[in-house]
């Protein structure tokens, strides 16, 4: 059963499918494994309501799953042109509850490559690092301090950081 969406914008056909048995929260329902559902919607519209429409018409909460194409996690405010998506692509659905901690560290990994939401920059050598308060913070006592000093540097956005031996390929290695 195709789902169409409202409007006039280019559409895009894909598939959702389960890679894993979700059981719905609180009931006894379940979506087995290789549940399929053909999708056709706009490219530009979000995601949103295409996973609504799986997740009712499977009795599943979108609270207890996680949307993946490929190894990127699809958010439902994405849409089919945000994560560039082709005719061809399936967006895999896996239980929530069942990723383990080799998903936070690939997470992790895609938050400190995708720079987008970075909200300082550190310089060092002239090389700049756009980084996460949050992360640093809470991973190094350093810089723990230096942002809750009240300091220059705690609200700044752009923080200079002393010279250091192996210099801005050593300091990408410890950020990563």
């Amino acid at each position: 059963m195709d789902y169409h969406g409202h409007g006039h914008d280019e559409t895009v056909a894909f598939g959702l499918m389960t890679r894993e048995d979700l059981v719905v929260h609180g009931s006894l329902m379940r979506t087995k494994k290789g549940m399929y559902l053909h999708v056709k919607m706009e490219y530009k519209e979000p995601l949103r309501k295409a996973f609504m429409y799986f997740c009712n018409r499977n009795h599943l909460n979108m609270d207890d799953i996680v949307f993946k194409l490929g190894e990127r996690q699809v958010h439902p405010w994405e849409s089919p042109e945000d994560v560039r998506m082709k005719s061809t692509d399936i967006i895999n659905i896996y239980n929530k509850a069942k990723l383990g901690p080799g998903e936070l560290k690939k997470d992790m990994r895609r938050i400190y490559y995708n720079r987008e939401y970075a909200d300082v920059i550190l310089v060092l050598q002239d090389q700049e690092f756009p980084c996460h308060r949050a992360i640093l913070a809470n991973r190094c006592e350093k810089f723990r301090a230096m942002f809750r000093s009240g300091m220059r540097e705690s609200e700044s956005k752009r923080v200079y950081l002393e010279p250091m031996q192996g210099g801005a390929n050593t300091f990408n290695y410890l950020l990563e």
